[in-house]
């Protein structure tokens, strides 16, 4: 059932961010997690950002150029450290996240009006269940020494 389960889920994120971005130019799936993370905690820094994602801070470090390049990002200095760089999400960027979610939500909304009520309805109450599974997933999984991110993990894009 693990594996059933883990694939339909992946495949239905997959269809689903690709009918979000049909009407958007292309936006990598890491950058889409970055520029999420930093919406959620504004101010965050690099190698905070690089830990939650469990990544290297170089790579970070590349989406961050990319995503600023495109508008979608701002690095800041740290006041209180003039070498580390505190991220903000720009008003592109968070405008292109609303957008993303919106379509996204519109797509599967019509997909699911168009399943039977009593499907629809094992999937209302399936959420429940799947927001403690994430929570557990998370837990046996976080990243050394902090367990920051939590199921908003749902939210992302």
């Amino acid at each position: 059932m693990a594996v059933e389960f883990q694939d339909t889920v992946i495949a239905l994120r997959r269809v689903a961010r690709r009918a979000a971005r049909r009407n958007l130019p292309e936006l990598p799936s890491s950058e889409s997690e970055l520029l999420t993370l930093v919406e959620e905690l504004k101010g965050i820094g690099v190698n905070e950002a690089a830990r939650l994602m469990q990544v290297s801070p170089n790579t970070v470090s590349t989406l961050i150029r990319s995503l600023t390049k495109r508008g979608l990002l701002q690095r800041l200095s740290d006041p209180s450290d003039r070498r580390a760089a505190l991220l903000h999400v720009t008003g592109a960027g968070a405008a292109r996240i609303r957008r993303i979610r919106r379509q996204r939500a519109e797509a599967i909304t019509k997909a699911m009006a168009a399943l039977e009520a009593p499907d629809r309805a094992a999937l209302a109450t399936a959420v429940p269940a799947m927001r403690k599974l994430l929570s557990e997933l998370e837990k046996r999984n976080a990243p050394k020494g902090n367990g920051a991110a939590s199921a908003k993990g749902a939210k992302k894009i």
